[in-house]
């Protein structure tokens, strides 16, 4: 886990413009409250609602952690939990026997195999002995930066036969899945945080929250409006790829700033999660084909209604190449940005709605 010092530091690939002044308050008198849960998904997440009591907004805010801590549990990959079968207890089994699943695992797992066939292969959860190899390396260089590595290729060669996504055998009505070959492992970052996004979303709305955002580390999932302001709409900025950290005196990390009221905002990139070696940077979304980092963009944002949907397009828009990002942007009908290796920013005509004006001026 991050601590939470570090936590904070990276506390939005997309950044929530939501401290709106000058606002004239509405008749209904509605307030603003936000709180952040730590070490869940290896991210800080912050829920913002607006309520009418501060009881209220305990009861969702309790509601919502308690959720996430749930799905962190179920879709972890480094831990075992007692009493929980989860993607670990999966990879443990490789080779072995079958394991009895909840049926959020299944439906991640689904959805996860959806996206490898959006991808044509690109986004695959078994490439996880490969993206281990980094994921180690990387947080050893944390801790010691001055001996930070890259993996060796021939490890990287020999973990990447360990992938398939055809040994992977998932049964949705016996609630149970089977890696066939020993020494595979899932890894399910490409969608889970986005998909346990959308079911904290979808449970607090179903409970009677109609207005808030999710934000969990770059995946802002919003419902309704800002009812304590004026505005019609949350405005979102995307944060540039280019930049540090964010200076909210000048906004000079802000690339543009997004309305939206009941979509999700999902951006990939390599500019939070990435180590150093030779002063070059290797970030943690690695290309199958090369089985390094890719190399084709800074930065990618999709937005459409569904967060895990999000999460996952924005995996493989990173990977692809602009061009076939954004035909697939067309065919699947979302919202897409691409931030260019030069810097250079590409939208498509879907994303360009949200990056115009609805009356709703950010105004920290």
């Amino acid at each position: 886990m991050l601590r939470r010092k570090e936590i904070k530091s990276l506390l939005s690939t997309v950044l929530l413009l939501v401290c709106l002044a000058g606002c004239k308050q509405p008749e209904a008198l509605y307030m603003r409250r936000t709180a952040i849960f730590f070490d869940y998904f290896d991210t800080a997440i912050q829920l913002i609602a607006e309520v009418k009591s501060e009881e209220e907004f305990k009861y969702y805010a309790e509601m919502a952690e308690e959720r996430f801590a749930g799905l962190h549990c179920l879709f972890d990959i480094y831990n075992t939990y007692p009493g929980i079968n989860n993607i670990r207890t999966i990879n443990d089994n490789a080779g072995g026997e079958k394991v009895t699943v909840d049926k959020e695992i299944i439906s991640l797992l689904c959805l996860a195999v959806e996206g490898y066939h959006f991808s044509s292969g690109l986004v695959d959860i078994t490439l996880g002995p490969v993206l281990s190899l980094w994921h180690d390396l990387r947080r050893k260089a944390a801790v010691e930066p001055s001996h930070a590595m890259l993996p060796d290729f021939g490890d990287l060669s020999s973990a990447y036969l360990l992938r398939g996504m055809e040994d992977i055998i998932i049964d949705t009505e016996s609630h149970t899945v089977h890696l066939i070959r020993p020494g595979m492992s899932l890894d399910v970052g490409s969608v889970a945080k986005g998909y346990a996004t959308e079911l904290v979303a979808e449970m607090l709305y179903e409970n009677g929250l109609h207005n808030f955002l999710i934000d969990a580390g770059g995946n802002v999932c919003s419902y309704g409006k800002p009812l304590s302001t004026d505005k019609q709409y949350w405005s979102i900025g995307l944060q540039s790829p280019l930049q540090g950290s964010y200076n909210i005196m000048t906004h000079a990390d802000i690339i543009d700033v997004v309305y939206t009221q009941r979509e999700s905002v999902v951006s990939s990139g390599g500019y939070i999660r990435f180590y150093e070696v030779d002063d070059v940077r290797y970030h943690h979304i690695i290309d199958p084909r090369t089985l390094y980092p890719a190399d084709g963009c800074l930065a990618t944002t999709v937005i459409t209604s569904s967060s895990a949907y999000a999460d996952l397009f924005s995996t493989i828009t990173f990977l692809l190449s602009p061009q076939e990002a954004f035909a697939l942007a067309e065919e699947l009908s979302f919202a897409l940005l691409i931030v260019l290796p030069d810097g250079s920013v590409q939208t498509n005509t879907a994303m360009v709605k949200y990056l115009q004006s609805k009356g709703a001026t950010p105004n920290p």
